[in-house]
């Protein structure tokens, strides 16, 4: 009985040795400024969470979202967060299906919630 342990040991040994251990396949974490860099869209791979801050003094707000590439090839936006006031920051879970897929990060600058953004920057960030 010890011998067929041993032996099943070494094999799995042998294995893991010839093919490495199985790994799992990542998505990018990514960062983008709004042009006139008064605030940031961020998406964080680890639990799907889109971070949006506002960094500027400058009486107006951030507004930042993401679309994510679906299996026909088009992006779907998620909905925008508005962030106001210097120094604050949001962060929201989202849901991002399919996993390890491309996303499209979006920042731009607001004069408040219902205002028309500008200075707005997008960044692609692609998966794994």
């Amino acid at each position: 009985m010890r011998l067929v342990a041993a032996s099943t040991a070494i094999a799995a040994t042998t294995v893991v040795m010839l093919f490495g251990a199985a790994t799992t396949a990542h998505a990018a974490n990514g960062v983008v400024d709004a042009q006139n860099k008064a605030g940031f869209t961020q998406y964080i791979d680890s639990g799907d969470k889109v971070k949006v801050c506002d960094t500027k003094k400058n009486g107006d707000g951030v507004l930042g979202w993401i679309s994510v590439r679906q299996t026909n090839g088009k992006f779907k936006d998620h909905p925008r967060i508005y962030v106001g006031g210097a120094g604050k920051c949001v962060t929201r879970a989202k849901d991002v299906t399919p996993e390890n897929t491309s996303i499209i990060l979006t920042a731009c600058s607001v004069s408040g919630p219902k205002g028309t953004p500008y200075s707005c920057n997008s960044k692609i960030i692609k998966g794994s």
